[in-house]
């Protein structure tokens, strides 16, 4: 049986936990997961994808000139593999309902990237830096944005489960709380009754 400040430790437990997230986290997910919002956080994984093909390429140093031509073809690359992501629809699936289907929306955009960016390669004579793009870099940029971009949405995805639960083990505490909270009050009501006091007779007379 819980004592009145056990069941009063679960209150403010139950009351100021969903008080203190709920209070920011709605702002934060209407910033965060808008259209505009994951459009950026794309682009900045695909830099990063970018960035960490050519170190891969070239066993983490980069040497001359390909550090300019990582540089010019940064915003080229972003530019092209977001302006595919829009026309083939893939920012119009909700991150935290991300499913196998979103997943080959995204590689399918990435491949149709691919194989523009191979044929540019092909026919470059070496606008960037002077010198064409190594087909090293070509061939691990994909997967290595496909793995980011993927990661990122099943994050979003996971937070979102684990956040629902979080609500459903709340709704579920709180008529725990409520029978704990009256039968504690019941017990202290009879603590504080006075063991002096005796039943009243018939007439109203104590016996």
């Amino acid at each position: 049986r819980m004592s009145s400040w056990d069941v009063l430790a679960l209150k403010r437990y139950a009351s100021g936990y969903p008080f203190y997230g709920e209070r920011y986290v709605p702002a934060v997910n209407r910033w965060v997961y808008s259209r505009p919002t994951q459009v950026a956080i794309d682009g900045v994984l695909m830099a990063t994808a970018l960035s960490a093909a050519y170190l891969l390429r070239f066993d983490g140093e980069i040497p001359a000139p390909y550090p300019q031509q990582l540089r010019q073809a940064l915003p080229l690359t972003v530019s092209l593999c977001l302006v595919i992501n829009i026309a083939s629809g893939v920012y119009k699936a909700t991150w935290r309902f991300f499913s196998l289907k979103d997943g080959g929306a995204i590689f399918h955009s990435l491949a149709m990237a691919f194989l523009i960016s191979l044929l540019f390669r092909v026919l470059d004579p070496g606008l960037l830096a002077g010198t064409p793009i190594p087909f090293g870099v070509l061939f691990i940029y994909p997967p290595f944005a496909f793995g980011a971009m993927v990661g990122a949405r099943l994050v979003r995805r996971v937070l979102y489960d684990r956040a629902g639960a979080a609500k459903t083990a709340a709704s579920s505490v709180n008529p725990t709380i409520a029978k704990t909270s009256g039968m504690a009050s019941t017990g202290m009501a009879k603590k504080a009754r006075p063991a002096n006091l005796r039943p009243l007779a018939a007439g109203g007379v104590c016996a």
